[in-house]
């Protein structure tokens, strides 16, 4: 994936920490989704989003965690260990695992 499909915070953090948020490029996904979208409920194509995902762990190396279902409010989900009993209702999440 192209590094223009990621926007990397610079900031003096910990080197422990670090940020990655995605944009719309660099994806499978056709129109209207186009093209780099990762949400399943909205009536893409599972392969693309699966694709997209797995694109979006390769460039993170790292397991993504997709247990939100964002609802632009103002609550924010825990996730630990036993965070595979989502999805939750959220708008943004954080962890120490």
């Amino acid at each position: 994936m192209p590094s223009s499909g990621f926007i990397v915070p610079e900031w003096a953090a910990d080197a422990r920490i670090g940020a990655l948020m995605s944009t719309r490029a660099g994806g499978v996904s056709a129109a209207p989704f186009d093209s780099f979208n990762l949400g399943r409920s909205v009536g893409d194509a599972s392969e693309a989003v699966a694709e997209n995902r797995r694109r979006f762990e390769a460039a993170l190396g790292a397991r993504v965690v997709f247990y939100l279902s964002q609802v632009h409010g103002a609550r924010v989900q825990r996730l630990d260990d036993g965070a595979s009993a989502g999805p939750f209702e959220a708008d943004a999440a954080i962890t120490t695992v």
